[in-house]
């Protein structure tokens, strides 16, 4: 005679058996799954860092052969604790204001002053550069019969290996607008009495370089007279700030693929971001 009940419980069990092993292979092909996900994934960020690894050392390679030819120029300011301020003469160059000349308010506001400092550009290099300099108002001062091209604000000069040149940048303003900068430093405006210009240089080559000097020029001429509401004077230069500071800032160089065709290599490498007076 046939036992119903052990029958239905060894169907029980069976049908239980066959549930776990159908959950234990759902769970391994969930994890395997994953683990091929994962794989995958871990495939792509190691050819994307590999990818990464030759670009970068595509641009340096490239940079490294960009600056085996580049030029080697030394830009540096003058010391300016002699410079003096300037005012127009009858010759009309500009000729050493009289320290003790004193100005009205509004009398004098149209007299014009004139500051300014002395930068110097040497080729340290083995090859002749082209230089240009951009400013609102700059002179050079040597080579006097040096290879000069003005162009627009710029002027260009060519140096040859071992040779120097020097120009004056300055700044030319009003009696009024002197003691407005004055003012306005007084008040906290750090820029007040700032001009500036560019030392640029870009070598011959297509597939080359571009190098810039930033260069400003901070100045301060004139003072109130105390206790004289409308009175001003010459700065003597021996209180703070001087009548005069320059500031160079370190060189800056773009790379490029093509210059004609604007292509820059993907990368700027400043040679520093400090200032040098």
């Amino acid at each position: 005679m046939t036992d119903w009940t052990q029958v239905g419980a060894i169907a029980t069990g069976a049908g239980a058996l066959v549930t776990g092993v159908s959950a234990g292979l759902i769970a391994w092909q969930a994890w395997e799954t994953r683990r091929t996900a994962q794989a995958g994934r871990g495939g792509v960020e190691i050819g994307q860092r590999s990818l990464e690894v030759s670009q970068a050392l595509a641009i340096d390679s490239t940079k490294a052969r960009l600056d085996a030819r580049a030029p080697r120029l030394l830009v540096t300011a003058a010391p300016t604790h002699g410079e003096v301020v300037m005012g127009p003469s009858g010759s009309g160059q500009p000729r050493p204001w009289p320290v003790d000349r004193t100005f009205r308010r509004t009398e004098d506001d149209y007299q014009y002053l004139l500051t300014g400092a002395q930068v110097d550009i040497k080729n340290e290099g083995d090859r002749s550069q082209r230089v240009g300099i951009d400013a609102n108002e700059v002179t050079l001062l040597r080579p006097e019969n040096g290879n000069i091209t003005p162009n627009g604000g710029r002027i260009t000069v060519l140096l040859a290996p071992g040779e120097s040149c020097e120009f004056r940048l300055a700044d030319q303003r009003t009696l009024q607008q002197w003691s407005e900068v004055w003012e306005a430093r007084r008040g906290g405006e750090a820029a007040a009495g700032k001009t500036g210009g560019e030392v640029i240089c870009s070598d011959p080559y297509d597939e080359g370089i571009v190098d810039r000097w930033k260069i400003e020029l901070y100045s301060y001429p004139v003072e109130p007279i105390l206790n004289d509401l409308a009175g001003w004077r010459i700065r003597n230069g021996q209180t703070d700030p001087p009548i005069v500071t320059t500031y160079i800032s370190q060189q800056t160089r773009e790379y490029y693929l093509s210059k004609q065709g604007n292509r820059k290599l993907e990368t700027t490498s400043p040679q520093g971001d400090e200032r040098t007076s």
